[in-house]
């Protein structure tokens, strides 16, 4: 059955033949973490209780957040199996094919805002859009982070709360960025440890 119990062992199985991965419960992260949260995360199928899909995502830690997101990512192909025999050594083709090249590709600030960047504009999500402009903002890109928090004020709904909440703080970064952003930084770095905190991971690399 594929518990959270179960896809940790899974997890640590696979772990043990690749480099600088943690595990804890379905995820499966990169260490050291630093400001983004990359990795993998195993997620139930809703048809079979043998069955599970594996997302490869990258997560931004300055960004707000009380749960791990997978918007900025992607299932790799799947369902797989648990009672697979052959289980670990086909997941370990996937995920060395597919996932670390991505992985890899959003391993620094400016590697991790061009992806975001990229998915706002593929898909117009507001979560990376947003998230690339934080990115930017902490990567010393002033004008890609001006850019990206003026194109995000213009789309946001402020009606809608969670949207209101999200143009609060884009338009304190906004101000910030042009006035040279002194203050910028101490906030995106709260938000990050606050952020570790809500997801549990303050000490993941530090115990696995």
């Amino acid at each position: 059955m594929t518990t959270s119990r179960a896809f940790e062992a899974i997890g640590k199985k696979l772990a043990s033949h690749l480099d600088g991965f943690v595990v804890k419960g379905p995820l499966m992260a990169i260490c050291p973490i630093g400001h983004v949260l990359r990795g993998l995360y195993f997620e139930p199928s809703a048809f079979d209780s043998e069955s599970f899909y594996v997302s490869v995502f990258f997560q931004p830690l300055l960004v707000p957040s009380k749960v791990i997101g997978l918007n900025m990512g992607r299932r790799l192909p799947g369902p797989w199996n648990a009672n697979d025999p052959d289980l670990i050594q086909r997941l370990l083709v996937v995920v060395t094919q597919d996932a670390l090249p991505f992985l890899e590709r959003v391993g620094t600030l400016r590697g991790a805002a061009e992806m975001a960047e990229q998915m706002a504009k593929a898909s117009k999500d507001l979560y990376a859009l947003q998230a690339a402009a934080y990115l930017a903002t902490l990567a010393g890109d002033t004008a890609g982070a001006r850019e990206a928090l003026e194109r995000l004020l213009q789309i946001l709904d402020t009606k809608v709360p969670w949207q209101r909440e999200m143009a609060a703080r884009a338009k304190m970064l906004l101000q910030q960025t042009i006035e040279g952003h002194p203050h910028a930084i101490c906030w995106l770095e709260g938000w990050e440890k606050e952020t570790a905190a809500n997801l549990g991971i303050v000490e993941l690399c530090q115990v696995g």
